[in-house]
């Protein structure tokens, strides 16, 4: 498992890059590494990468992710999730749904491409230059 983020402060977001196999713990367990760096500003948007993952939290984690990190999230950022993989994506929409009915604040929506997550969040498209490309350790679709 691999999850690494960036705080950027001059583009005022978050870019989270997952890679590996990743739990459901390994996502909280990033959420509370990023809350408590000392970059972090809950108020930036954040764009989490999705497509370097070869096996995926489970349907139930991620259902019990959807349910518990709207509580852990202060502001009301937006957050783009990207996978572009049928499995990953369909994933990330029912997260967005569950995640949208347990926030009143943050919004999340899922995409297939970094361009499309870096236009919905405002951002100038060169902060998902590093994502572009998923390279080739991701698994075919």
């Amino acid at each position: 498992m691999s999850i690494h983020f960036v705080i950027d402060a001059c583009c005022e977001c978050v870019v989270t890059r997952m890679s590996g196999e990743v739990s459901g713990a390994d996502v909280q367990r990033y959420l509370r590494e990023l809350r408590a760096h000392p970059d972090f500003d809950a108020e930036f948007p954040r764009i989490v990468d999705m497509r370097r993952i070869t096996q995926m939290p489970t349907a139930a984690e991620m259902r019990m992710v959807a349910q518990t990190a709207p509580a852990m999230e202060t502001g009301s950022a937006r957050r783009a999730l990207i996978a572009d993989r049928d499995y990953p994506y369909g994933l990330l929409r029912m997260f967005e749904i569950i995640a949208g009915i347990h926030s009143t604040t943050t919004e999340y929506r899922a995409f297939r491409d970094p361009a499309s997550a870096a236009e919905w969040l405002g951002l100038d498209p060169s902060v998902t230059d590093s994502l572009q490309e998923p390279g080739p350790d991701v698994p075919p679709a």
